[in-house]
Formats: structure tokens, sequence, C-alpha cells
């Protein structure tokens, strides 16, 4: 996060002014897959918060075990309460409600285009 922060390296062209910014774009659906339960997932959580972004984490039911555990322990990290937001449950009902909530900025996604295809 800290490296992002600071002064970023751009191809000088001349004639131009170049300048490289990173915002953050607020709450994001994180949707990690079950079959890399804690990689993946823990991957696209942290990048989405090391960027400024606050997350809802919503687990394959078949993995919610070890996604709870890690948000324990971004908790006992002293990650701030609300920051990762840890919404178990089905993906008709609570991911549907996820993708389609008009106040979720972006979608991390890992599954299969079956599943993408069924929330659009």
């Amino acid at each position: 996060m800290l490296r992002y922060a600071g002064q970023q390296t751009l191809t000088r062209i001349p004639g131009e002014d170049n300048s490289l910014e990173y915002i953050p774009l607020g709450v994001g659906a994180v949707i990690p897959p079950w079959n890399f339960p804690l990689a993946i997932m823990a991957g696209m959580t942290v990048a989405s918060v090391v960027t400024g972004n606050t997350v809802v984490l919503k687990p394959s039911s078949d993995s919610a075990t070890i996604a709870y555990k890690f948000f324990e322990i971004l908790e006992e990290c002293g990650l701030p309460k609300g920051v990762v937001n840890f919404v178990p449950g089905g993906g008709t009902e609570v991911g549907e409600e996820m993708v389609q909530n008009p106040k979720t900025r972006f979608i991390a996604f890992t599954g299969s285009k079956e599943v993408w295809a069924a929330h659009q």
C-alpha cells in the first residue's frame, strides 16, 4: 500500500504531462471460489483493502469456515470494524443482492461462467 501511495514511475514523452493515481472506489463485493479457500479469498480481500476500499466478503458455502477464520485474524490484527464484513450465505440469495446492489462499486469474483451468468 505504501509503495502504491507514493510517486509512480511513468515513461516521459516530450510534450506530455502525465500522472498516475490510485483512487479507492468504495464498497466491493468479494466472492471467492471454494477450490482455493484461503489463497484466492485472502488475496482478493486484502488487495481491495490496501487500495482503500471496504469489502463485503461472501465466501463459497463450501468454505465459509476458512473464510471466517481469516476474518477473525483480520480483526485480531486490528483492522477496524466495518472494513471487511463477513456475510456467509447462498449465492442465489446473498450473492445476488451483493452484485445487484447499487452501493456495490466493484466485484472481485472468481468462478464459473455459469455462476456469473446467473447473477447478471
